[in-house]
């Protein structure tokens, strides 16, 4: 059910990031300067690492699989959208519900989205999928979006998006990304 939500979403209008060089993989941190867990994605604003390596946007497709796929297993589903307003998008699902996006070879964007609990799949200030939204606003200063027609729509410091839906009694983060994506607006 989670998939179809995510490729309604995916054959709607993209939502461009800025042009980005790529650039080189490197060894990851987290905000406490601890290297992250072999087995974790690290969900940055200009990418994201998969155990110890990061992966910027402009990345190749292969380099960025083979250590995604190294931390969370193999891919659930591989795709295409035609339909994106950025251009035409190549996706990587994996466990944990995180889509990854490719144009021409190259990462362009990420979201995590509702059916993602996984402590391995988080930003480096510990906010993932549940997340209370007082403590996204304090860790990553998520303020709602102004005028958004994406119900919850947030946007955080580093370039990070998601959203907030009531979730449990409480107002939670149901979804992040970063880069271009395709969303309806």
């Amino acid at each position: 059910m989670a998939t179809v939500a995510a490729l309604g979403l995916a054959l709607a209008a993209c939502q461009p990031s800025d042009d980005p060089s790529a650039k080189e993989s490197g060894a990851a941190q987290t905000d406490t300067g601890e290297a992250p867990e072999a087995d974790a994605v690290t969900l940055r604003g200009d990418g994201l690492a998969a155990g110890a390596e990061s992966f910027y946007f402009g990345a190749g497709r292969s380099e960025v699989e083979a250590g995604v796929t190294s931390a969370l297993g193999e891919p659930t589903e591989r795709g295409d959208n035609a339909e994106c307003g950025a251009g035409p998008v190549q996706f990587t699902i994996y466990p944990g519900d995180l889509h990854l996006n490719f144009q021409d070879g190259k990462l362009v964007g990420w979201l995590v989205q509702d059916g993602n609990s996984s402590p391995t799949i988080r930003t480096a200030q510990g906010v993932g999928i549940g997340t209370p939204a007082q403590d996204a606003a304090a860790r990553i200063d998520a303020k709602p979006v102004e005028g958004s027609t994406l119900d919850g729509e947030f946007a955080a410091a580093g370039d990070i998006g998601g959203f907030f839906r009531q979730a449990g009694g409480a107002k939670r983060v149901t979804g992040l990304y970063a880069g271009t994506n395709c969303f309806a607006r």
